[in-house]
């Protein structure tokens, strides 16, 4: 008769033993071969798009503008949310890749298609057409703050450190 899986580990002090070290060991390798990034790239999944129609009134530039650029974006399947929003002149679509996409090059580049499919059904007098896929790329900077002192000691200089920096004007 088989014994549960559990109490027979629990049963045998050198196989629990075996099995603490083992998983110990992978724990280590596992930790000593992950990849690691000093400064690690996260994906762009945010972007605007922004269509000047010099002229137009906002009711015709959501009829003119942002209803063909929506049903042609509606068919980018890795678009999570596409809200517009019509302006005098300016048409704009904040748009937001779905979560477990990480080749977000090649999704954008499918936004850039529908981009260009919907332009052909703009009227004449439509102007630039952008798309800023890196709205979230801005500058960061990590600190970190070490030595031999005590834990408080550290703690008391990064908060000090960070005062200082937040007292920067610029």
């Amino acid at each position: 008769m088989l014994r549960h899986p559990l109490s027979l580990l629990l049963g045998n002090q050198r196989l629990l033993g075996m099995v603490v070290t083992m998983l110990c060991l992978l724990g280590i390798a596992a930790y000593s071969t992950m990849p690691r990034q000093e400064d690690p790239s996260f994906p762009y999944r945010a972007g605007m798009i922004t269509v000047n129609y010099p002229g137009a009134s906002a009711e015709a530039v959501e009829r003119l503008v942002l209803r063909p650029l929506s049903d042609e974006l509606r068919q980018v399947e890795e678009l999570d949310i596409s809200q517009g929003t019509a302006r005098t002149g300016v048409a704009l679509a904040r748009l937001r890749l779905r979560d477990h996409i990480y080749d977000t090059d090649q999704a954008w580049d499918r936004v850039r298609l529908a981009m260009e499919r919907a332009r052909q059904d703009f009227p004449d007098g439509v102007g630039l057409m952008s798309l800023d896929d890196r709205l979230i790329d801005i500058p960061a900077i990590v600190l970190a703050v070490g030595g031999s002192s005590s834990v408080t000691e550290l703690s008391d200089v990064a908060e000090r450190l960070k005062q200082n920096l937040l007292d920067i004007t610029g």
